[in-house]
């Protein structure tokens, strides 16, 4: 009888397949800023939100509810959930954001309180009010 030796890492096929010598590995769940509708409940009329990615019995994936997950979903199947948005303690302190250089039309900055991304111009020069926190930020530009 023919055993796995466990190639490079000691998990050989089996560590490939997600099973880590005789345990499943933990998969964290998906996060989206939006939950999308369950794609069956959609053909039906009804809006219901979905908490996993499945592949279906019928053969293609689909998000899908908890109920269709139960009745269609088989393996492998993802869970996915929304996002949570931290938001930054409101400050008086006004950090300064430095543009990249860029050829663009518009360039995409994160605010350095919450991670929210904005669209600027490349030659932008002044203070930004965040639309997720609410605090301020200077924008500056090299051009």
């Amino acid at each position: 009888m023919a055993r796995d030796k466990g190639g490079i890492f000691g998990f050989g096929i089996i560590g490939s397949l997600g099973v880590l010598r005789g345990r499943k590995e933990e998969r964290r769940p998906t996060q989206m800023d939006e939950l999308p509708n369950c794609d069956i409940c959609k053909q039906k009329g009804t809006k219901r939100e979905a908490h996993y990615d499945c592949k279906t019995t019928m053969g293609p994936w689909a998000y899908l509810c908890e109920f269709h997950k139960d009745l269609v979903g088989s393996t492998p199947c993802n869970k996915i959930e929304k996002r949570v948005k931290i938001a930054a303690a409101k400050t008086d302190k006004i950090p300064t954001v430095n543009i990249p250089i860029s050829c663009d039309d518009v360039c995409e900055i994160s605010c350095p309180h919450c991670g929210e991304p904005r669209t600027v111009e490349p030659d932008a020069n002044y203070v930004v009010e965040c639309e997720n926190c609410g605090n301020k930020y200077k924008v500056v530009s090299f051009l």
